[in-house]
Parts: C-alpha cells; structure tokens; sequence
C-alpha cells in the first residue's frame, strides 16, 4: 500500500484530489487539515508521500520532514506564480499547480 498524507486545509479542490487518489489501487490516502493532525498520523504511520498546498508559513514543510526524515513533499501551488519560500522550494521534491495536478 502507497500511503498519502494530503494537507490541503484552504484548498476548496482538496476534496477531489482526496477522491482521485483514493481511487487508485493500493493507494490510501490521509488527509489533514492542521500540523497536529498530521503529526499524530506521522508517528504511527510511515508516509509514502506527502502532497502539501503551498502556505505562507515555510516551517510546515521543515516540520513535516522533522517528523518522518526524508519525507518526499509535493507543493500544489494555487496559481503557477505564486510566491514559495526558498526554504520550502529546497525541502520540496517540486511544486505544481491544482491544474496540473489534475491532468
């Protein structure tokens, strides 16, 4: 089974990447809204991948990765300008748009 956490609290299309990714075989996938939800289900189960929407507060992705080492983040970015800290950019295996997610 290929585990995924899904942080996307403000994303109104969390909802839909929730169902498509739940949709595939031997995908399951874990969605949380804040840091201590994602938190408990870091320490009891090992994330495959985490797909994170990009948030002005560039400590969530540090934290993340502090929690499980080596955790593989994907950023969904609402607009393909918007603005990433450096510091997320570095921990993030890449960023993507909702749009392109979805295709």
């Amino acid at each position: 089974m290929f585990h995924i956490l899904l942080f996307m609290s403000r994303l109104p299309e969390a909802e839909e990447i929730s169902h498509r990714l739940a949709a595939k075989e031997n995908y399951i996938v874990h969605r949380v809204s804040n840091l201590r939800e994602a938190g408990t289900l870091l320490t009891r189960q090992r994330i495959d991948l985490a797909i994170v929407a990009v948030n002005p507060n560039d400590s969530l992705v540090y934290s993340l990765n502090m929690l499980q080492e080596n955790l593989p983040v994907l950023l969904i970015a609402e607009v393909s300008n918007q603005y990433v800290s450096e510091r997320q950019r570095k921990m993030a295996w890449g960023i993507v748009t909702y749009e392109r997610l979805t295709e």
